[in-house]
Order: structure tokens, then sequence, then C-alpha cells
């Protein structure tokens, strides 16, 4: 067993022979020449370079094979900025560069090697840290590995054979300036006529005089690294040490290395090397790399000697001092030392060391023998060679120590602060002034003041909070109020926000406490914070928390909302996605432990629940968006209680609750997903809230047998909100193609055909997920949540992704929530009416309406509190804000000040977003790439003082600017030069307006006179400018002004530049673009900026809108609009036409009220009713053109007559005389639906006509004429579908069996009279001249979408026939139709009903005996002779005011039966009645008990130009009353009665024997006194009027009902829908389930240690319950104990033991939990069981019956008191 470590010692021998000298021949002295090219450049466009090229001589004095001592000497070098035709290592002839001197020190240094390879470089304390990681870069060049020392265990290995010339291939772990990496090795052997003939690369061929030539290739693997040094801000989340350079990223590297030696693989000389370094940058905004950084180093044997001279001696060696492996290290810029961060020196994989003592030590550096190495997790926590100090990132009041940045080693390696040459403070105060400046004079070019911006920022970087301040005084000396104090001020603070440092924090606060900063300002800078920081360290973090707690952010407004907000960003960025920063600079920012988060959660989960005790809405909304940021799973036990009912909450704030726990469930799906989904399962919950959930638990890609359960439910759930909610979210995704939702969208293919068939109005609630081919715009997300009580969503959520996403967020976010809709308009319509009048008038008589609600004495509903707010958010700033009544008080209070006094509004702020990644080049100088978004806004808008509101005047001045920096390149600290290459963006738009406005609210007129804001002088202003400029530049770092201005600046310009101006009137556009043909710079007129904008166009260009302000005078825009509204009535009824008059001569002037009257009378020519709308508009620039143009619209419904007219106007005119006129009128007769009449509706096929006049020309008169005319129709298709339809099968049937289903005809009779056929004929005159425009119409409608719409055409006829996938659905209270989408004759006949059952809309309909709700609910009625009321509004508590309702609702129907098999209904409208009964075989009409005679047109009731209802006859004989002032529909046959109701305004507003219309079908039976019935006929006599001579079975059910239970209305229902687990508890659910409780809570238990399973939050140390539950106990000092609770004569027990805190201990946090009681009477046996449970006794209840149940508040850990 002794032989293997024998044979192990003997090999360890072997290897320690002095014959293996490998590269190095002991006391030789060898020369090596040294070049050095690096070169940056935009080469995708043009081969054009800027860089250095160095040179100089390394001599190596080989002291022992294990020690080297080298010198550099003679270092120089020589700028280049050419274009290279051949490329960037094209050879540049000598006489053409100037060389310099390279100001090193010439101090010699020590090489450390083992085995020949190189472990560690020791240099001169005093040497520079730039000099010595040029010299690592230079000497690495050396670094071979020709035995496998740090070889790594790879199947593709071949070792050389002993056998001389070999070759080998391997895999080893090396170090170099750029990182140790894992490196190829190919080794071939070099034939001997490559050696002859390039003595380039054998330049010494006989040394040595034995062994062969090598050829060593190398290439560095940059995705598997153990060490590398990075600085990284604002990149993708995954752009780690390791992965940093996979392909696709921003930043990709390449390094190859190609060495020469001779002799022995053993025993060799180096003859040359040359290493070739390239970075290529690719943004993410470009399809294609925009350009490459590239560096070669070549090191060629120059001469071999023996070592004359020694360079140490005893002082020199005592102050070298290690500095690590070859990898780059850094030094501390802001010492006047170097105060190096060393590094470690290398360890050899393979030799015997590998098991000391110091490897053990030094374990981060080891590596996996895996070749798919990657960096450890460890070394992002605790990184041994973080650049920065704990102590320096706890001190937020110094600069941060930042690594690799220009501004931060680019003088010498140290600060630019540092220099003795330049004062940079003032440096930072003249850029300051200049901005300052420039953003004050318009006529300067903002592309320059924005990179100017970004200058300064990243100065302002470099500072401490004493230089903070020494700007802060010095912006301080200009008078605030003048506007270049002001601007001093606005620059001082953006800049200051996005710098992102400590300081920077520090100064914000004091700003905010000192009252600098308040109100809104304050709020918007403290929402950039969390967006702009760069190091967000505990105690940054820690600072900040202070200040979110203090007085000056909770009593302020709109800062107590931000700040919140703002911290709580800071805690999601910092804590789940802490890569996102420079970690590998820093190290890890946060805490190892989870009692820092654990404190910031539990203080916002507090002041949720205080906002609770204060009934502050505000407080609550912010809290719950501040938890909800955080994405911490440490939420879901917060809102635990809320969403599960056991702490009082309103649905909005439940639906905000869940909507706030998106951000989580992107993080942790598993976690989160299943709480979507039970809250989603519960039917009893609120639509609201199983909307949002069923929404976001789709998108967290749940299990396959999960969504097709969801899928497949849809056809039985009976919230058609939530299946709308369901079915769009699916079709949505099944569409994108997004890499992220691949595997969702296949598995939604895979469920959609469970999904219920039946399609959904627009207005319910929606999920859509839309993908946009665009290199900037990715996709949208929209996530709506219909309202009850209107049209509008109640929540609208609207997220554009694109590629500058900022943590996983998109980069707009946009939304809005509010309560209630109809709470919202009754404020507003109180604040800006006086009610004093109106109620003065209530008071004294009331309507009719309004003592019908006091006779049933209906109660209203408990009404929650108004509550909404609105979202922005970007990667710029946030804002949301949240509001309630009083909110909205002040803001329209504060909306009319602004419109009634003299104010300003005025914005002036700057915004930066940036990425930067910069590491070490292999040539031993940092690599930086920065993207930079800059934004300025400067937007004014004042009034004059002294004018009414409806006569103002005023200025109104806007400048946007944004400028996109692409750079890359590398600095040369020595020189203080950083060497740019890149592509600049800009974008400028300026409106400078002067305006005046005058409304005339008698003649109903607006006119708006606009002229520019510009003083008259010689020279032109600048309105808009685009350029994308390519160029290469070497700048001196000092030197703060834009790279344009520098020197050595020079655009990439491809081919000759072309010019191009274009003049119309006072502007002007020049263009100047570096496209190849002349001819394509026209075409850049329209298309240049929207072809720039493609990724792949980075060619120069510039665009430029000028104005010329000597024609300011001539620039007056006026604008003129006049509006009138004109009733038809008896009279002002014009004479009758069967048909609209389209011949009429118009009045051509502007504002012409002769013109207007005119096209009244021809639209309303004939009618009998209707109101003919009319708007005018004029727009003329009278001193510039003599061209006037007029448009004018007018448009008119007659409801009676059945025809619906447009009229429109056009012409231009000048001097005098009309130069062009269009005219064109149109009228449609529809044709009346017959609601209550199957078989007149199926007989009768619907159809409308159509007739079109357009006129043209000089004159519409004596112009061209066009004639259209056309149908809307049933095509056979539709209508075979229809008839064969089983929906109208059974209602036939039922009719032919006398028992006619209202439920099945009503849908039957709506589907029969659809349209999808539209048929057109066109006549002109000038038939020719239009047939072309006619062909591109037809083929327009084909290429749209041809497999949908079937269009057919007949040239000869010029008939068009047009079949449409959209159904027509003729609508009886809206003007037009609505659409639904149409079956095809392939799908099911299920599938066909479902979708045809689409078109019926909501309506109430009461039949011989039966009424059908507006939620679709089916019961029996007799009403006898006795008024029911079938619908009614009621008081809403309408802001407290009692018994009101609006006038615009105050509406009831009410219904009895008669002797003759009939009904009288009637129908109140504010005082009127209007009753409709049958006489006979006649309908009758009443009104206010007067009998009015209905004309065979119809009749109208109006209010002066107000028509408040009319009553038409329908085609089969039955009376429709339709009011569209009340939003009320009644059609009536003498029998039967169906009601339409406007849901925005009825929907959950009513009572009757209609139901409540709320889309609840279950508590329709709901009584005055809110109560649900159960016996229909109990529930229909509460609405009889029993007092008015009731004869029935009303008087004896009513009495029924009143001795019936009351069931009070069914509120949400919540249940438990997070689990012990979910939220973070050891699991004490479901003790007594099942048989196995030990069982599963050993498992529990084992799954505890996972946490949340959610690595980013070390949860296994916050989870209570750790491995078991003894663990949980101990930690959180918990008991169980049975708890007594006594009530009345009863002593109670809870069934299984309730947590508690243990002695001397107290809660830190409590929780509510309901628990089983089982209750004893009291007596001598209960009480001496209590006496023993309170000793500590546990008896076992868990058996007893459950008597009771009660909430006891627990603790979730305790803490010593």
């Amino acid at each position: 067993m002794w032989f293997p470590v024998v044979l192990l010692l003997l090999v360890g021998v072997a290897v320690a022979v002095p014959d293996h000298e490998h590269a190095w021949e002991p006391q030789n002295e060898y020369q090596y020449s040294v070049f050095v090219r690096t070169l940056t450049g935009v080469d995708t466009l043009k081969q054009q370079y800027t860089g250095i090229q160095l040179k100089g001589v390394l001599v190596i004095q080989v002291k022992s094979e294990e020690l080297l001592q080298a010198k550099y000497i003679n270092p120089r070098y020589a700028h280049i900025h050419q274009e290279l035709s051949n490329g960037p290592y094209s050879k540049i002839p000598e006489e053409n560069l100037e060389y310099r001197d390279i100001p090193m020190s010439g101090k010699p240094f020590e090489i450390k090697l083992k085995h020949g390879v190189i472990r560690d470089l020791l240099f001169d304390r005093n040497v520079p840290t730039w000099e010595v990681n040029m010299l690592k870069g230079i000497v690495g060049q050396l670094q071979i590995d020709t035995q496998g020392e740090n070889a790594i265990d790879s199947q593709s290995t071949q070792i050389p054979s002993n056998s001389e010339p070999s070759s080998a291939t391997f895999k080893a772990m090396e170090d170099s300036v750029g990182g140790k990496c894992e490196v190829l090795y190919e080794i071939t052997p070099l034939p001997q006529h490559v050696a002859q003939t390039r003595p380039d690369r054998v330049p010494m061929s006989s040394v040595p005089s034995k062994g062969h030539h090598y050829e060593v290739k190398k290439l560095k693997n940059y995705e598997k690294c153990q060490e590398r040094q990075l600085y990284h801000y604002g990149m993708d989340v995954k752009m780690t040490k390791e992965n940093m350079m996979k392909r696709n990223k921003v930043v990709s590297e390449l390094s190859t290395t190609h060495i020469v030696i001779t002799g022995t693989l053993k025993s060799f000389t180096i003859q040359s090397t040359e290493m070739k370094n390239e970075i290529t940058v690719q943004p993410e905004s470009s399809d294609s790399p925009i350009g490459t950084v590239y560096s070669i180093t070549k090191l060629t044997l120059a001469k071999i000697n023996k070592i004359s001279n020694s360079w140490f001696g005893p002082l020199e060696l005592s102050n070298v001092e290690s500095t690590g492996n070859l990898v780059y290290i850094f030094n501390n810029p802001f010492s006047d030392s170097e105060q190096r961060k060393v590094g470690q020196p290398s360890i050899s994989r393979n030799s015997e060391q590998e098991n000391s003592l110091e490897t053990k030590k030094r374990s981060f550096h080891s590596h996996s023998s895996s070749s798919s190495s990657s960096s450890s997790s460890s070394s992002e926590e605790e990184n041994e060679s973080v650049m920065q100090s704990k102590a320096s990132l706890r001190n937020i009041f110094m600069a941060p120590n930042v690594p690799l940045l220009p501004y931060f080693i680019g003088f010498k390696g140290k600060t630019i602060m540092k220099s003795d040459e330049h004062n940079v403070m003032q440096l930072a105060k003249d850029l300051l002034l200049q901005i300052a400046k420039e953003i004050q004079n318009p006529s300067e070019g903002y592309e320059n003041t924005l990179e100017k911006y970004v200058n300064l920022k990243n100065l302002i970087r470099t500072m401490d909070r004493k230089q903070y301040t020494e700007l802060e005084q010095y912006v301080s000396q200009f008078n605030k109020a003048t506007v270049e104090g002001e601007n001093a001020w606005y620059t001082l603070r953006d800049a200051v926000v996005h710098a992102g440092t400590g300081p920077a924090f520090v100064t914000i606060e004091n700003w905010l406490k000192s009252g600098q900063v308040k109100g809104e300002e304050a709020a918007e800078l403290l929402s950039k914070i969390p967006k702009s920081v760069h190091q967000p360290t505990p105690d940054y973090i820690k600072e900040f928390f202070k200040l979110i707690k203090s007085s000056v952010v909770t009593q302020q407004e709109y800062v107590n909302v931000s700040a919140p907000l703002a911290f709580a960003e800071l805690l999601r960025n910092n804590y789940v996605v802490p890569s996102y920063y420079p970690v590998h600079s820093f190290g890890r920012m946060t805490l190892k432990g989870n009692e820092e988060i654990d404190n910031y959660i539990s203080y916002l989960a507090n002041q949720l629940q205080q906002g609770y005790l204060e009934n502050n809405t505000q407080k609550i909304q912010t809290f719950i968006f501040a938890l909800g940021v955080t994405a911490h799973p440490k939420i879901i036990s917060v809102f635990e209680p809320y969403l599960e009912g056991k702490l009082p909450t309103t649905k909005y704030q439940r639906m905000l609750m869940v909507a706030a726990l998106y951000d989580l469930s992107r993080d942790i799906p598993k976690l989160v997903g299943p709480i979507f989904y039970k809250l989603y399962m519960n039917e009893n919950e609120a639509h609201e809230v199983r909307c949002m959930a069923v929404q976001q638990f789709i998108l967290t890609d749940p299990p396959m047998i999960t969504l097709q359960r969801v899928a497949k439910y849809t056809n039985y759930d009976q919230s058609d909100q939530v299946n709308s909610a369901v079915k769009s979210t699916l079709n949505s995704i099944i569409n994108t193609k997004r890499p992220e939702w691949r595997n969702l969208a296949n598995k939604a293919r895979s469920v959609r055909y469970l999904v219920n068939p039946k399609n959904y109005d627009t207005w319910y609630s929606k999920g859509y997920y839309i993908d946009f081919e665009n290199w900037v715009f990715k996709g949208l997300n929209v996530k709506m949540v219909a309202s009850n009580d209107a049209v509008l969503p109640r929540y609208v959520y609207v997220g554009l992704d694109s590629i500058f996403n900022f943590l996983r967020k998109p980069t707009f976010e946009v939304g809005y929530a509010v309560s209630s809709y109809r709470q919202v308009y009754d404020l507003i319509n109180e604040l800006w009416n006086s009610y004093q009048f109106e109620e003065m008038r209530e008071k004294s008589q009331g309507s009719r309406v309004e003592k019908l609600a006091q006779e049933l004495k209906i109660k209203s509903g408990q009404k929650n509190n108004l509550e909404g707010h609105v979202l922005f958010n970007s990667v710029y700033g946030s804002m949301v804000y949240p509001y309630d009544k009083h909110r909205i008080r002040e803001a329209v209070a504060a909306l009319k000040k602004l419109l009634t006094s003299d104010s300003k509004l005025k914005t002036t702020a700057f915004n930066n977003f940036e990425k930067i990644v910069s590491f070490p080049m292999e040539m031993g100088v940092p690599f930086v790439y920065s993207f930079e978004l800059p934004v300025f806004v400067k937007s004014e808008i004042n009034f004059k003082k002294g004018e009414p509101i409806t006569s103002r005047s005023g200025v109104y001045e806007t400048l946007f600017c944004n400028r996109v920096q692409k750079r890359f390149g590398f600095i040369a600290p020595f020189e203080y030069q950083n060497y740019i290459a890149g592509i600049d963006k800009n974008g400028i738009m300026r409106v400078p307006l002067k305006y005046e406005t005058n409304i005339d609210i008698k003649q109903k007129n607006f006119a708006l006179k606009i002229h520019p804001n510009i003083p008259q002088s010689g020279t032109s202003t600048g309105l808009t400018h685009y350029s994308v400029v390519p160029f290469t530049t070497r700048q001196n770092i000092f030197n703060l002004q834009p790279v344009s201005n520098e020197g050595n600046t020079r655009p990439v310009i491809t081919s000759e530049i072309h010019k191009m101006t274009k003049e119309k009137g006072p502007f002007s556009i020049k263009i100047e673009s570096d496209t190849t043909k002349k001819e394509s710079v026209l075409e850049d007129i329209v298309t240049g900026i929207s072809k720039s904008s493609n990724s792949n166009n980075e060619r120069y260009m510039k665009i430029d809108t000028t104005f010329e302000s000597k024609q300011v005078a001539k620039c007056e825009i006026q604008i003129d609009m006049t509006f009138d509204a004109v009733t038809i009535h008896g009279k002002n009824q014009q004479p009758s036409h069967k048909e609209m008059q389209h011949h009429s001569k118009l009045d051509w002037k502007p504002n012409s009220k002769e013109r207007r009257e005119e096209i009244v009378n021809v639209l309303s020519a004939g009618l009998k009713s209707g109101t003919v709308f009319v708007a005018d508009v004029s727009f003329s620039l009278p001193r510039l053109q003599d061209n006037t143009y007029v448009f004018t619209v007018g448009s008119v419904r007659s409801n009676i007559d059945q025809k619906l007219r447009h009229y429109f106007y056009v012409n231009t005119n000048a001097a005098q005389e009309v130069k062009y006129e269009l005219c064109y009128s149109q009228e449609v007769q529809y044709a009346y639906p017959t609601p209550l009449n199957f078989e007149y509706a199926i007989n009768n096929e619907p159809k409308d006509k159509l007739k079109g006049v357009l006129r043209y020309g000089r004159t519409c008169n004596t112009g061209n004429e066009i004639v259209i005319t056309g149908s809307s129709s049933q095509s056979p298709q539709l209508r075979d579908m229809i008839e064969n339809s089983s929906i109208t099968k059974q209602c036939m049937e039922e009719i032919q069996k006398g028992k006619k289903s209202v439920r099945t005809c009503n849908k039957a009779t709506d589907v029969a009279q659809v349209r999808d056929q539209l048929n057109f004929h066109i006549d002109a005159s000038q038939l020719s001249e239009i047939r072309q425009k006619y062909d591109q119409v037809i083929g327009l409608l084909n290429y749209t979408n041809l497999s949908q719409y079937n269009v057919q055409q007949n040239s000869e006829t010029n008939t068009i026939v047009v079949q449409n996938p959209w159904v027509m659905v003729p609508t009886v209270q809206e003007p037009w139709y609505r659409w639904a989408i149409k079956p095809s004759e392939s799908q099911r006949q299920s599938e066909i009903d479902v979708l045809l059952d689409e078109v019926s809309q909501p309506s109430c309909t009461l039949d011989n005996d039966k009424i059908l709700t507006f939620d679709n609910q089916l019961y029996n009625v007799q009403l006898g002779k006795c008024k029911h009321v079938l619908l009614t509004t009621y008081p809403q508590d309408s802001h407290n005011r009692r018994n009101y309702i609006p006038e615009s609702s105050k509406v009831a129907v009410l219904a009895k039966d008669t002797d003759n098999d009939s009904r009288n209904v009637y129908v109140w409208l504010g005082n009127l009645e209007i009753e409709l009964k049958k006489v006979g075989n006649d309908l009758k009409v009443a009104i206010n008990g007067q009998n009015v005679e209905i004309p065979e047109k119809g009749h109208q009731e109006s209010n002066g130009n107000e028509i408040i209802f009319e009553i038409v006859q329908l085609p089969d004989g039955s009376l429709s009353v339709i009011s569209e002032k009340y939003g009320i529909t009644v059609i009536f046959d003498g029998k039967h009665v169906r009601l339409y109701a406007n849901g925005a305004t009825y929907r959950n507003a009513i009572r009757g024997l209609c139901g409540n219309y709320d889309s609840r079908r279950d508590n329709d039976f709901l009584t005055p006194k809110n109560c649900l019935l159960t016996k229909p006929e109990e529930f229909a006599a509460t609405y009889a009027m029993t007092n008015e001579n009731c004869q029935g079975p009303a008087p004896e059910n009513k009495r029924k009902a009143e001795g019936a239970m009351c069931i009070e209305v069914p509120e949400q229902q919540q249940m438990n829908v997070i689990s012990d687990r979910e939220a973070g508890r050891m699991m004490t659910e479901g003790g007594n389930w099942g048989y196995h409780q030990s069982n599963r809570k050993k498992e529990h238990g084992q799954d505890s240690k996972r946490g949340h399973g959610h690595k980013k939050y070390n949860q296994k140390d916050s989870q209570e319950g750790g491995s078991n539950e003894s663990q949980y106990r101990k930690k959180h000092n918990i008991v169980y104990r049975t708890r007594v609770v006594e009530m009345d004569d009863k002593i109670c027990f809870t069934t299984t033991p309730v947590p508690g805190c243990l002695q001397d201990t107290r809660p830190v946090e409590r929780v509510p939990k309901k628990y089983d009681l089982y209750c004893l009477s009291k007596n001598n046996e209960s009480m001496d069981l209590k006496r023993r449970v309170e000793e500590g006794a546990k008896p076992d209840f868990t058996q007893k019956p459950v008597n009771k149940i009660q909430n006891f508040q627990i603790p979730v850990s305790c803490s010593a008191a």
C-alpha cells in the first residue's frame, strides 16, 4: 500500500530537478523588443481609428529558475488617428508617427515563477499602479505553460508524447491582466521553412542549438473566469463576471496569443509572442456590432547575454511589494500614495502545494476541475479583491472609489481631483454656469448642452460632501429669482441626484430638511434616487430609512407618497436584483442576514395598519404600493389578513394588493402563483379581485394541467368579467413571440380550444400583450379591470417594454384606478355647479321618483369612500398620486384658481439614464463602454394679468431635447487621454408660441390666435434638429467640453456629404446626409428620421428645421370654432321631403352663420324630430398666405323618422373668392328592431339604405359629382346560419307549443336582426377620373385582410359587395351599430350559438307571467291589478344629500295588469309620467294624465332645445319610448314590456322587479330594505304599490315578505388563500386533518429549510420553522398554549393550541387568525378545567364539537421585553 505514495514522492523529486529550465536560463539576460498598438473605431461604417502605439524594450535577468528581475526601458508612444484601409493591424511607416516618452518610473521589478509559470510580480511601492498594470500586460505575454501546470481535466486533452517534436492540446486556468480565465492551449511543431522565412517570428533561430521550433496558440475564454476585475452599472442583471461576454451581449471579448518557442517543451527559449485582444460592442439597440477596440502586443527576442550588472541593491529589495498574479490591480485614487489593493499570487493547480495550508486559506481562488467552471456565489459576496473597503462604503460622506472610470483613474491612475495643474472644482463651476446660460438662451445648440450635463454629472460623482457644499455655495451666490440663478439651481439639483453617490444623497437630504426643495419638486427628486444610485450600501439605505420616518417627509404632501415608494424601490433593487449594481467592484452591498430588510418591511406594514386606523385612504394606497414595489416575500403575510377578510378593507384595496404582488410573482412565480389561483377560484370574491388575480396568475406560467383547468372553467364561471379576462389574456399570449413567454405561449395554444367561445365587449375586463417589430420598443402589456358603474375600466395598467427596461420592469408604466366613477362624476358635478337653486326646488316639491323611493323605503347600500390613483413610472422617475374625495376637491379648487388668477406653470428638468461597463484590456489599460440617454425638458405657460377667463392671452414655450451617446474606447492614464469611438444621436424640438383665446359662451364660439414667440431679427431660429454623428476622437479628461468641440474629433464619413435645403414660407429644412446616392437626399426629407431610427442605420446625418425670425409678424395662425345644436320640433320643422335635399349652395365664408343655418335646414328637412349638431372650423394664416381653410360638419339622428344624416363641407378661399369646395351629404334610412316580436323579426329581413352625394371642384354646384347608394343586409350565408341555429329553432318550437321562453326568444329576436353584408353602387359623372382610386380602394380592402373580408366588385355596374367577418348589431339606444364577430360556417353548432348569443343587449323583459331581469334571472310573477315597480332609481347617499337623485337619472317604470288581458305601463321621467295602455286593439298614450294621439311617425316631447323623450311606433305595431336624456328605452306591445337602460348610468343603481343590474344573478331578489328573499312572489310584492287600490296577490305576499327571514346581501366572501408556508410561517394549519399529521409536519419541516425557495432572499434565516418546530420555537420565543375565553355563562377553550410569547418576551409582529372554540357551561367542573389549563395543562380538545369561532391576534415572533 506504500508503493503509490513512494512513487508519488519520486515523481515530485523528478519534477523538481534543475534540468527543468523551462523558458529561462539562469544568469542569462534576455532583451525583447515590445510593440503595442491599441485602437478603437466604428469600423462597421469605416476603417477609421484612434488610439496609441507603444514601443520599448523589456530586459529580463534570470536570477534562478523561480526568480526573474525585469526592467522596461525606453518606453515611447505615438498617437494614431487615421483611416487604415487594411484594418487596425495595418503597417504604418515609422516616419509618419511622432513618438513621445512615456513617463514611467523605469524601476526594475521582480517576477516569481513556479515550474516556469508566472506566479507573482513585485514592484517598488512608489511605482504608479497604472505602470504596474501596463507592465503586467507586457510581462503577461511571456506566460506559457507547456507542462500543463494549470491544466484542467478535459475530454479533449491531448498530452504530448515523449518523442520530440510532439503536439499537445489542453485547457488551463491561467491568469493575465485581463483576468484569470480558462485558456485553450494548442502546441504544434513549426515547419523548418517558417523559421527561415519569418524572422519576425523566429528572430534567433539558432538559439538554442538543439531542439525544434514550436508554435503555441492560446485562446482565452472570458465566459469561464475565476477572477476578473469588472465594473458595471445598469446592465442586464444576467451580466455577471462569468457570462458578461456571452454572445448577444453588449460587450464581447476575444483574445488570441501566438508564441514561438525553440527547444523542447521542457526547456526552450521564447522567440516571439503576438497577442490580439478584440472587444466588440453591440448595444442592445443594434442588430449588429457598431465597432471594436483592437489591441495587439508583440514581444520579439532581440538579444541573449549573460548578466553584466545587478539592478537591485538591499535598499531597493526592501521597498518592493507583492502585487499578486498577473490580474489587474487597483489603488486608492483619492490617496496621495498608491494604497494598492493587492491580489493574491497565482497558485499552481496541479503542484503539491495544492494541498498546502496556504492554498486552503485561499480557497476562494480554487477552481472546479470541470471545464464548465464559473464564478462561485461566494465571490460575489465576499470577494477578497474588491476594489473598495467596507469602511469606505459605510461613510456616505465620502466620494466613492469607482474603479476603471475616466474621472477616477484618468490622472496618472488617480482621480482628476488630485491634479495640481487644473482647478477641477473651478472647471465644474464653469461648466455648471455654461449649462445654465445655454438653457436660458434658446439660440444655443442643445445637443452640446446635454453632453456638458453628462460630463458635469460624471464629474460630480467624484466629489465628497465638502465639495458638494462648495458647489452649493457657488450656486447660492446667484439670485434664484433671476433666470440665470434659477437655471443654475435646476442644473445642480438634477446633476446631484443623477450622480447617485452617498454625498449626493446627504446633499438632497439636507435640501429637504432645510426646505430648499419641497412639495412636488422634492417628491420628484426623491423618486429619481433609486433609479440613479450607484452604491446602495446598507448604511445608505439606513440613512434613507431615517429620512422617510422623519416629520419633514411624513407631514409633507406629495413627499409622504414619493419617499416611501422610492425607499421601497431601493430595497427591491438592492436585495432582489443586487447584481444590477457594481457588486464585482465593491462586493455584495446587502447584509448577509435578513434582520434589516425585515425591519424595513415591518415599518411599511405598520404604516399600512396605521392608515387603516386613521381611515386615511391615501396612506393606505401609498403603503400598498410601497410593499408591492419591494417584491419581497414577506409582504405576503402583510397582505394576508386583508385578502382573507380577517381585517376590514375595501374591494378596491384588495384589488390593489393583488396587483401589488405582481413584481414578486415575476421573481418567485411558484410562490405567488398559487395565491393568485386561489383568489381566482373563489367565486364569492369581487370580480375586480378575481380578474386581477387570474390575469397575473396566467403570467406566472402555471403548469399545463392548471392552465387547462382555468381555460375549461370559463364555460362554467358565472362571471363574464372574469371569463373575459381569461380569454383575452390567453389569446394575446398565444401571439406573442417574446422569449420569456415562449413556454407560456405554447401552453396557451394548447388550451385555447377549451376556452368558452363567447366573445366579450370591449368594456369587459381584458388583458392584452402585444409585440412590436421595432428595434427600440419590444411590446405592450395592458391589464384592464371593468367597472360596475361606467363603460370606462375601473383599473388600467399599461407597460411598454423596450431595450431600456430597468431591473426587469417595463421602460414606461402608466395606469389609473378608481373605486367608483359615479362618485367621481357626482363630486365633480357638485364642485363645478351650484346646487342651491335645485336643492331649494327639490325641498319644496320633490320629484315623483324621489317620492316613490321614500314610499318604498328603499335603503341605500353602504358606500365605500371614493379612492383612486394615477401612476406613471419610467427609467427616469416615477409618480404615484393616490387620491380620495378630499384630494379631488383640492384639485378642482386649484384648477379653478389657476384659470381665474394670474399664474404661471413652469418646469425645467434634466433626466438621464445610463449604462456602464469597464474592465481591463490585455494591454493593461481600462476599456470603457458607456450608454447615456440624457433628456432636457423646459416648458412654460403663463397668463397675462387682469384678463377674464373667457378672454385670455399668454405665452407657451416648450423645449424637448434628447441625446443618445453610445461610446467605447480606452483610457491612457499616463497622458490623461480618453480614446473614444462612438455614435451620438440628437433630437431637439422647440415650440415657442404666443396665444390669444376668446370664448363666447352665448354664441358657442371659440377663437384662438397663435403666433411664434420669437424676437424679430435678421437671423433664423432653430425649431427642430435631428442628427446621427459617428465619430472617433482623443480627448483630454480635463476637457469637459463636448467632443464635437474637440480639435481631435473626426466624424466618420463614409462618402461625400450631400447637402440640401428646402424652403417653405418662413420655414427652412436643411439636410446633410452621408448617403451614397444623390437622389436619396431628397427622400431623407420625408423619411430621414424614421429611417435613422432603425438600429442598423448609424450613418452620418443632420436634419434641421429653422424659422426665419423676420417673418414672425406674418405667421399668425387663426382658428375659429363654433358649435351649435338645434332641436327639431313642430315649431321649426322644415318643409316635408321624403329624401334629404343634397343640392344646396352654401355660403363659403369663414364662421358663416348662414352656412350653418343652411346645413341645419338641409339636415332637418322633412324630419319630425332629432337634434342637429353642427361644428364649424376655420383655419388661416392671414399674413403669410391668402388661403383660408373652412371645415364644417353636421349630423342628426331622428328616432321618429328612422334616419341618420351627415353633412361635410370643406373649402379653400382667398381674396374674397372660393378656390376649391368639397361637399358631401349622406342619409341612412335604418330599420327599427322589434324586440318583442320574434315572428316579425325572423320573417322580415332587416335592411338599411344609404345614399351619399359627393361634389368637388371650384364650387360644389359646378364641380364633379359622385353618387353612392348602398345598403346593409344579411348575406344568404348568415341568414341560413340564423334560421338553422338552435336558438331560433328552440324559440319556434316553444311558440308553436304556446310556451314561449322569454330568455330564448329574446336572444333569437336579437339574432334575427343582425347584418353582415354591405352593397355599394357608385355613379360618377367623371367615372374615368376616379377609376384608379376606385381600384386602389378595392385593392386595399382585399389587401388589408384577404382571409377575412370577402370583397366582390363588378366594374361594369360599379358595384361593390362586402361580406365582412363582423356582424352589425342594431342597438336600441345607440345612434349606430355595435359589432360582434360573425361565426364561420365551419364552426360547431354550439360555438355558433354562443357567438350569436353575444348580440343580445342587457335588458329586462316582463312577459305574460315571467320576468327576465337585466342580470338574466328568470322568475314567475303575478302583478294583478296592482302597480309594481319594474325599475326605479333611488338616492345613493350622494355626499350626504338626503333623498337626492340627480336629475338625469330620475327614472321609474311601473306596470299593472288590466281586465282585458293587457297591462298598463307607467314611465316616469323627472316629473313627467307617460302612461302606456291598450284600449281594444290600439295602444294609447297619456302624458301627465292627458291623452295624446301618436301620429304615424311618432311623438316628441321637448323642453326648449332639449328633447326629453320620443315615442315611436315600431314596424310590428308596438310602441317605443326613447329618452336619450335619461338613457332609457321602454318597448310595449300592450302585454309585454322590454326595458333597456344605459349601463354607465344605471348599473348597480336601480331596484325593482328587474333586479339591481350589477351583473350578478344571485342577488336580484333584493328588497327595498336590502334583504334577499328566496320566494319570487314575496320579493315581487315588496315593490307593489299596495296603498294605491291594489288588487291581487300582492298585499298578502307583501305581508308574508315582511315576516320572512331577512337574508342580508352577501358581501364578497373571502377565504383562506394564503397558507402558513406561503406566508413564511411554520405550518400550524390542518392539525386535525387526515391521519398522518406527523408525516405532513415532517415534510413541511424539511421544506422550510428552503424558505421561499428563492436564493436571493436568504430566506433560510427568516423562515419561521427552521428545520423543525423546536427550532422555530427556540428562535422566535414562541410557546403553544390552549387559550381560555369566558363568554357570559360559558367557558370556551381553543380546540388547538395557540401560539404565544414566552415569559419576559413581547410580540414583534402580530397577525389575526381564526380558531375553533369548544364551550362548556360555567360550573365547578369547567372552572377546574380552566384553572388546570391556565397552569399549563394541555388537554386534547381536537375531537370536541366546535361551538364558536373567534379571532386571536397571534405573534409571529417575540423578542426580549
